[in-house]
C-alpha cells in the first residue's frame, strides 16, 4: 500500500470540473511534483490533500487512513505557500516555533526543535531577525523550517520558488532538494516550471484540464511522453503528423509529406499518428550536399536562429513544416539551406488516429 493515495479524486465548481478522477500513489519519502499550466487543477489537488477544499468525489488516504472527514488543522501536514505567509511582527525563531506552540509542545522541546530546523535550512545565526530583514531566499527557508519543525508526514509546497529571481531560484532548487533528502519527508510540490519539476522530483505528474496525463520519473516522462500535450509541455518538441506502417525487424515506418522515416516506436496497427521529435535529437548539417544519404534526412531553409548562451535554437522550414533544432554551434545563418537528420529511436508516437 502506498503512503499517500489519491483515488478518483474529483472537484466540481458550478458545472466546471477542476479535477477529474485523478488517481495517484506516492511512496513514503518520495518527492512528487504536480506539473501543468495555470488552470489545470494542480493547486486544487494540493488544496484537497491539505483539507482546504473538500473533494466532490474520490478518496484521499494517508498511511491507510481516510482523510475525508479529517479537518485541515487535524491532518498534521506541513504547508509552504507561494507568499510564505510569515508573521512580520515575529522573529525568525518565533515564526518557526509558532506551529509547535499551537500544539502545546513544551518550551524546552520547542527550543531544541526550532534550533534543529534553523540549522537544517542554514539560518541558525539569524533566529533573532524579522522577515523584513531577510532576503527572498531566506524568507523561503524560514517558511520551510516552519513547515518541517512540526515533523509532518507530508510536506505540501505551493509554487515555493516562484517569487524568487532566476539565479536565486536555481540556487534554492538545490537547497530544497538537499533539505528534503536530509529529512526524508514525503513531499508534494505544485509548479508550472518544467525545469524545476524535473530537477527536484523523483516523479512528475503532468496535469491538463483537470486530468492526470502522465506520471513517472522525469527522464521517463521526457523521453517517452504518453500524449502530445506532455511532449509539448515538458520541454520543447516538434509534433509531426503522418501515417504509421508496421515494418520488419521490430521497426515501423512513418510516412509524412511523401517521405518515409523509420521508427523504433511501433504502433499496434497501421494508421494515422502524431509523433514527437525533440529539438536536441536533431543533427543540423550546414552543407546538406555533403551529408551522406540517409532515409531520415531532410533539407530546409533556416528561417530564424536564436542564441541561448550554451546553445542555438534554429527554426527551419522543411517539407514537414517548421522544425525547431537545438545545437551547440551557430554555423548556419538565416536563409541558408541546411540538412536535418535524426535516429529512428528519436521519433516517439504520442497520439494515434490523428484527424485533420
Amino acid at each position: 500500500m502506498a503512503f499517500l493515495e489519491l483515488l478518483a479524486l474529483t472537484r466540481r465548481y458550478a458545472g466546471t470540473v477542476a479535477v477529474h478522477e485523478l488517481s495517484l500513489s506516492v511512496e513514503r519519502g518520495e518527492f512528487v511534483s504536480l506539473l501543468g499550466p495555470s488552470g489545470c487543477g494542480k493547486t486544487t489537488t494540493l488544496q484537497m490533500i491539505a483539507g482546504f477544499v473538500a473533494p466532490s468525489a474520490g478518496t484521499i488516504r494517508l498511511a491507510g487512513r481516510d482523510l475525508s472527514s479529517v479537518k485541515a488543522n487535524a491532518r498534521g501536514l506541513g504547508i509552504v505557500f507561494q507568499s510564505y505567509a510569515l508573521f512580520p511582527h515575529m522573529t525568525v525563531a518565533e515564526n518557526v516555533a509558532f506551529g509547535l506552540e499551537t500544539r502545546r509542545i513544551a518550551r524546552a522541546e520547542r527550543t531544541r526543535r526550532v534550533a534543529r530546523a534553523l540549522e537544517l535550512v542554514r539560518l541558525d545565526a539569524l533566529g533573532d531577525r524579522y522577515p523584513a530583514q531577510l532576503s527572498g531566499g531566506q524568507r523561503q527557508r524560514v517558511a520551510l523550517a516552519r513547515a518541517l519543525v512540526i515533523e509532518p508526514p507530508v510536506l505540501l509546497l505551493d509554487e515555493p520558488l516562484s517569487n524568487l529571481d532566476a539565479k536565486l531560484r536555481d540556487d534554492m532548487q538545490g537547497e530544497l532538494r538537499r533539505i528534503q533528502r536530509t529529512v526524508g519527508t514525503t513531499t508534494i510540490m505544485v509548479t508550472h516550471d518544467q525545469a524545476e519539476a524535473m530537477a527536484l522530483s523523483d516523479r512528475v505528474a503532468v496535469m491538463h484540464r483537470g486530468r492526470l496525463e502522465q506520471a513517472g520519473a522525469p527522464l521517463e516522462v521526457y523521453e517517452h511522453p504518453a500524449t502530445a500535450f506532455v511532449a509539448d509541455f515538458l520541454g520543447k518538441t516538434n509534433l509531426i503528423d503522418g501515417q504509421a506502417n508496421l515494418g520488419t525487424n521490430g521497426t515501423a515506418i512513418l510516412i509524412a509529406a511523401g517521405q518515409r522515416f523509420p521508427m523504433l516506436d511501433r504502433p499496434a496497427a497501421d494508421g494515422p499518428v502524431r509523433v514527437s521529435l525533440r529539438p536536441e535529437k536533431i543533427e543540423l548539417i550546414p552543407d546538406p550536399t555533403a551529408a551522406p544519404v540517409d532515409s531520415s534526412a531532410i533539407t530546409g531553409t533556416v528561417r530564424a536562429r536564436t542564441y541561448g548562451g550554451d546553445h542555438w535554437l534554429y527554426d527551419v522550414d522543411t517539407l514537414l513544416g517548421a522544425i525547431r533544432v537545438r545545437c551547440a554551434t551557430g554555423t548556419a545563418a538565416e536563409g541558408h539551406r541546411v540538412g536535418l537528420r535524426w535516429h529512428a529511436g528519436d521519433l516517439r508516437i504520442v497520439e494515434k488516429h490523428v484527424h485533420g
